[in-house]
């Protein structure tokens, strides 16, 4: 009997925690001084081909966000711990237009945060992610 209640217990709150787990989350904007000027959200990353020293700027800021914006649901380093996706495995250019219409629109779960983040914030995030992707693949699949 014991039993039967605790594991009702830990179904029911598993449930809610799934449910609830933005609860009242209020996104924070992003500090993008500093950042090149992006038009629009567009559809692929406009930060990946920059020169390295703004490049590594923009993967400063980037990191800086996404422990400030993402890390709550994803993880820290973004290494998800199964609730949210593992961000870094969007793979790099494919994922863009994906990534950047979750980052918009929200989605199963996610936030909406086009009216917190702008444009140079999601793609300074997206930049970070790009910078652990290879060590998430190598994490996940080992190295061949």
């Amino acid at each position: 009997m014991k039993a039967l209640v605790l594991s009702t217990f830990l179904a029911a709150t598993a449930v809610s925690f799934a449910a609830f787990g933005h609860g009242n989350v209020t996104p924070q904007s992003v500090d993008v001084e500093g950042l090149p000027n992006v038009e629009g959200w567009g559809e692929s990353n406009p930060y990946r081909d920059l020169d390295p020293e703004v490049k590594k700027r923009v993967v400063e800021k980037g990191d800086h966000a996404y422990h400030q914006t993402c890390a709550g649901c994803h993880g820290l380093e973004a290494k998800a711990g199964g609730i949210a996706p593992d961000l870094r495995m969007l793979t790099p250019v494919v994922d863009d237009a994906y990534y950047i219409g979750r980052v918009q629109n929200g989605g199963r779960g996610m936030p909406q945060f086009a009216d917190v983040l702008e444009p140079e914030a999601a793609w300074a995030i997206r930049t970070w992610l790009e910078t652990n992707h290879d060590e998430a693949m190598e994490e996940r699949y080992g190295s061949d």
